[in-house]
């Protein structure tokens, strides 16, 4: 029987041979040399670099003991604990204003940096998981300003339904506040938000804002959000492996060198 041949005549197993000869042969001499790029990219990282990567590496994580790794309603809950200033005295307005920074980065050419910025002069009246709006559907998260309103809609493991996106965008353009913000929050890949002028943020984006957030400080409450943070990493954003760092893929290595070194 021969080989099959491609259209351009060549053999398959041919082409095929080379790989076999000086990859397959050795699997373990390559298996070294990618983890002597790995070792050389760790030894270039500055202070908060390995503060990050120290983080996204904390074992236990905080959502997986208790089965909650990509539970959208707890997910929301701990980013609700995290937006309210008035519950973590220690890291204060801090995680607010990351999660502002990482809407304005993702906002920009849009109109909307001014907008971001004066909600960020504010001080948030109320800040609610599960917020029943008027018309008796339940926005995931919603920020009240006293002039203003910051809405988002959560999915990690599901997709939008039912136009909730645009009832919620109803809802803000009719409160009579005309600082107004939706948010779209997914995982990578998700399709863009159909509503104009939501705005669609992606997981790994907030967790790149957050991230130096948890590295900032000691107290009870930073250690706290930096369990969190590698819940998101591992369980959400899926970048970071299970165990501490020498125990994950090469393939998992890389991906949260990448995201600590802001390659994109």
């Amino acid at each position: 029987m021969t080989a099959p041949r491609r259209s351009d005549g060549g053999h398959i197993e041919e082409e095929l041979e080379p790989f076999r000869r000086l990859i397959m042969a050795e699997p373990d001499s390559l298996r070294w040399r990618l983890k002597g790029v790995v070792a050389e990219r760790l030894t270039r990282l500055n202070y908060a670099q390995r503060r990050k990567l120290a983080a996204l590496s904390c074992t236990p994580d905080l959502m997986a003991p208790l089965g909650l790794q990509s539970s959208e309603i707890h997910h929301t809950r701990m980013l609700r604990w995290l937006l309210d200033p008035a519950d973590h005295p220690a890291l204060g307005r801090a995680p607010l204003e990351a999660f502002l920074l990482a809407l304005r980065s993702k906002s920009r050419g849009t109109g909307k940096g001014s907008l971001i910025d004066a909600l960020g002069r504010e001080q948030p009246r109320s800040v609610i998981a599960e917020k029943v709006l008027p018309d008796g559907r339940r926005v995931d998260l919603a920020i009240e300003y006293p002039n203003g309103w910051l809405l988002v809609e959560n999915k990690i493991d599901s997709t939008e339904h039912d136009q909730q996106l645009s009832a919620y965008q109803h809802f803000l353009d009719t409160s009579g506040k005309n600082q107004c913000i939706l948010v779209y929050l997914t995982k990578a890949g998700e399709p863009k938000p159909d509503v104009d002028g939501c705005v669609h943020l992606e997981w790994a984006e907030l967790l790149n804002h957050m991230l130096p957030v948890a590295i900032g400080g000691e107290s009870a409450e930073h250690r706290y959000m930096v369990q969190y943070l590698a819940s998101v990493a591992r369980h959400v954003v899926e970048i970071a492996g299970a165990g501490p760092f020498d125990s994950w893929s090469i393939g998992k290595q890389h991906e949260v060198l990448d995201l600590i070194e802001g390659r994109p």
